[in-house]
């Protein structure tokens, strides 16, 4: 039978958690994580947010030129409207030319404001999920590891711009191509975009990190 000293062991044993375990398992969703999360959440809303204004704008811009919305009905109108009235002045009534098309410029219109805010948000959301996925720092490990020198990486400095830009350039390229899949656009023209976007972002979000990392060095 096991003495009093042998059952307190065992019962301190059970009681006490095993080294390098402190009893209380890391929380999944860190501060950190919830932080760039909301971030990165209100940049796609800000982003169809402004895409919307962009639409309203040009539906805006639109309704007030309702005769751009069909040239060559106005001119067929007015052709047509001329050769009648010298043949039968009397029989004919003629039809106001703003009328011509105006309905179906305005029905092709009218979602303007969702489909900018919609383009706008999903162009982001891709942009922020390369800048969370990063594909970049795993390319730059990768030649770490194996020793592979990669210019403008010298520094903490340099490495988070290049690290910043070229997830956004990734991002954009992303976002170029499943722009020309849904508006069958051409595949260069769409990728051209995508990158000039996602650098100009990129260069914006590395000026911010930069900045961040000088501000945080600073005694």
């Amino acid at each position: 039978m096991p003495d009093e000293t042998e059952m307190k062991r065992r019962v301190i044993a059970e009681v006490q958690p095993e080294e390098g375990d402190h009893g209380v398992s890391e929380p999944i969703f860190t501060n950190e994580f919830v932080q760039d999360s909301f971030q990165s959440l209100a940049r796609v809303s800000l982003a169809g947010f402004g895409g919307s204004l962009v639409g309203y704008g040009l539906e805006k811009q639109q309704q007030q030129r309702p005769y751009d919305a069909a040239p060559i009905q106005q001119k067929a109108y007015a052709f047509d409207h001329n050769r009648r009235s010298r043949n039968s002045r009397n029989h004919f009534q003629s039809r106001p030319p703003a009328t011509i098309g105006a309905g179906r410029s305005a029905a092709s219109h009218a979602n303007l404001p969702a489909a900018w805010a919609l383009s706008c948000s999903f162009f982001v959301l891709i942009l922020e999920t390369s800048r969370r996925t990063s594909p970049t720092r795993l390319i730059l490990h990768y030649a770490h590891e194996h020793n592979i020198s990669i210019p403008l990486s010298s520094n903490k400095y340099q490495r988070q711009a290049l690290i910043s830009t070229g997830d956004y350039a990734l991002g954009g390229i992303m976002a170029g191509l499943a722009a020309t899949v849904a508006r069958k656009t051409p595949v260069r023209w769409g990728m051209g975009m995508g990158l000039t976007l996602g650098c100009l972002a990129g260069l914006v979000q590395a000026g911010l990190d930069v900045a961040e990392i000088y501000l945080l060095d600073q005694p």
